[in-house]
């Protein structure tokens, strides 16, 4: 006979319900889930590659605005004249913007696209999604691809990271695999708790005690 076979029913079910209840402090001390929680892995770093790549592809748009500036021209108002920052060039109102003023914003994108491959080769997994987020940032208002692409790709690695601290995978498939799993087992515990009568274990965390240090102030005696 097996111990497993042996082994009582309550102590069979806890060692099921170990192996599938969400235990944050359990699975952060992993070595090895702590490692998958700061790197990326193959997939996360060719999607990275390309988003980097398509950042820095989005800059080198900005270079004929920083040599020549550009021009934002609107139809005149029905009053005849133009508000600052327009002026007036024959029916129309016109606003220029030299060259210093996208030099800034170059220099910035350019410096988040180039960081945002640094940390995808070097695979830091925390730098990535907060380059990706600041290009995001960065980008709404001068590029709408930078937008899409840092945002987009910061976002997907949360969620990945998520994942990966709760349930330990990434793909979606898995995870719905595991969260069946799971709801079975606490289905089972709650069954088997009505039961027996006892007490189910608890799933979150435990009921704040009262602080010591505060005390409730006393209550004036009632007026007969």
């Amino acid at each position: 006979m097996t111990d497993d076979e042996e082994a009582p029913a309550p102590e069979r079910r806890s060692r099921l319900t170990s192996l599938f209840t969400p235990d944050a402090e359990a699975e952060l001390s992993d070595p090895k889930l702590r490692e998958r929680m700061r790197t990326l892995d193959a997939t996360e770093r060719k999607i990275g590659f390309g988003a980097a790549g398509i950042v820095l592809a989005a800059v080198l748009l900005i270079i004929p605005f920083v040599l020549h500036g550009s021009k934002q021209t609107v139809a005149k108002p029905p009053k005849g004249h133009c508000f600052f920052p327009f002026h007036a060039v024959g029916s129309s109102c016109v606003q220029n913007f030299p060259p210093s003023h996208f030099v800034l914003p170059f220099a910035l994108l350019l410096a988040i696209g180039a960081v945002l491959a640094l940390a995808v080769w070097r695979s830091m997994r925390a730098l990535t999604i907060f380059m990706g987020l600041f290009a995001g940032i960065a980008g709404f208002r001068y590029s709408p691809i930078i937008f899409i692409c840092g945002m987009g790709y910061a976002v997907w690695l949360l969620v990945r990271s998520w994942r990966l601290q709760r349930y330990g995978v990434k793909d979606s498939k898995s995870v719905r695999k595991i969260a069946v799993e799971r709801a079975e087992v606490r289905k089972e515990e709650r069954r088997t708790a009505r039961q027996t009568g006892a007490t189910p274990r608890p799933t979150g965390k435990p009921a704040p005690t009262p602080s010591k240090r505060y005390t409730a102030p006393k209550s004036k005696p009632r007026r007969k």
